[in-house]
């Protein structure tokens, strides 16, 4: 006859981790929200597409056409 014995652990934390570990999650989301960089505008977004497509004017100017296109789409459906 074989006898198997299971021994039920408890895992604790040290004293006082749980509570140290709820302040830092409450800091730690404090700081992300407070350096979270600002959202940025449909006008910014289409000014950025712009500027890659004036740099790329004489690289690839199909590329850049396309991108000036987008960009106009893109104007006249979110910023009006």
């Amino acid at each position: 006859m074989t006898a198997i014995t299971v021994s039920a652990f408890r895992r604790t934390a040290p004293r006082g981790a749980v509570v140290a570990a709820e302040i830092f999650a409450r800091v730690w989301n404090g700081l992300r929200v407070m350096f979270a960089p600002a959202p940025r505008t449909h006008e910014q977004e289409v000014a950025d597409v712009r500027a890659l497509a004036h740099a790329l004017r004489n690289e690839d100017p199909r590329l850049s056409t396309e991108l000036m296109c987008a960009a106009d789409r893109y104007e006249r459906h979110y910023v009006g």
